[in-house]
């Protein structure tokens, strides 16, 4: 932990980060000068880059100011991300009882991040699930649907107990949450692109349609270069620690976009929502780094011990 306002690492990160914009861009170049995609996609690509270029830089700033500085987004996030699970499931198995209680409860779950006690944080996450199970059967006075109840599990699972450890990982280490931030942001893009590029054979067409081996192949190699080049973020960590969490992060974010993938795909939605230009939704954005985030918290602190 640092006990400075801003982190020290926030400004040279901010300047040496602009290589890694500056490959992006010439990513998109390429893939237009290869593929020669239509008008539409091509604009679509450029509005993708930016906005994950600015979620990212947000919340890199954000942490810089340690757990505080990250709560506004990680709220934002809760909330919306809560909001369009709900959607997600009430479209495939009916109404949600007081579905408006859920976004709320499950925001306020993660505010046990801002301690360092995983007694305080695993407190909070209990008392807000088995509130929400609760909550309705007194209000209604009636059976709680067996879905509503699964939906407060499966939020849990996928939104509060990630941010809950989004918010540990930056008191943690601040180096390590920008180091993972950069990556999956890398990672998102580049299999994109080079799914585009070199894509032929499909790696789950029944839950994504368009992933391919050599798109996950090639973001996971990206990651690794990307994660050698930043690796001044974590200097206490080894060259195999580098790798080992890079290539951590590469998988983890692959098994991410299935899972949420998945979950369109049951409910046979394409989006989880409209809110980000050119993305989809918050779970379609953060679900690469929601599943992540746990593992590679528990992966930092074995680091920091070795």
């Amino acid at each position: 932990m640092n006990n400075e306002l801003i982190h020290p690492y926030l400004f040279p990160l901010l300047y040496k980060s602009l290589w890694v914009v500056g490959a992006g861009t010439l990513f998109i170049i390429l893939m237009g000068l290869i593929r020669r995609t239509d008008t539409a996609t091509y604009k679509n690509d450029w509005l993708r880059l930016y906005v994950m270029i600015g979620i990212g830089y947000i919340l890199i700033i954000c942490g810089a100011f340690g757990a505080w500085g990250l709560l506004l987004p990680a709220i934002v996030i809760a909330f919306l991300g809560w909001q369009e699970l709900i959607r997600c499931i009430e479209t495939k198995y009916g109404s949600v009882t007081l579905f408006r209680l859920y976004p709320i409860l499950g925001t306020l779950s993660i505010l046990g991040g801002l301690t360092s006690s995983s007694s305080d944080v695993f407190l909070g996450i209990g008392l807000a699930a088995w509130s929400a199970i609760t909550i309705p059967m007194i209000i209604t006075r009636r059976p709680v649907p067996m879905h509503a109840m699964l939906t407060v599990g499966l939020g849990t699972v996928l939104i509060g107990v990630p941010l809950t450890h989004l918010l540990l990982l930056v008191q943690l280490d601040y180096g390590a949450f920008a180091f993972l931030i950069i990556l999956i942001n890398c990672h998102d893009g580049f299999a994109v692109g080079f799914g585009r590029l070199l894509g032929k054979h499909l790696m789950c067409p029944h839950i994504s349609p368009k992933k391919t081996y050599e798109g996950a192949i090639g973001a996971i190699a990206i990651c690794l270069i990307v994660g050698y080049a930043v690796r001044f973020l974590i200097p206490s960590w080894e060259l195999w620690q580098v790798l080992a969490g890079s290539t951590l992060i590469g998988i983890l974010a692959l098994l991410g976009d299935l899972v949420a993938s998945s979950l369109k795909r049951e409910a046979n939605i394409k989006d989880f929502s409209k809110t980000l230009p050119g993305m989809g939704g918050i779970l379609d954005r953060f679900d690469g780094l929601l599943f992540i985030a746990p593992i590679f918290y528990a992966f930092v602190r074995f680091s920091l011990k070795v």
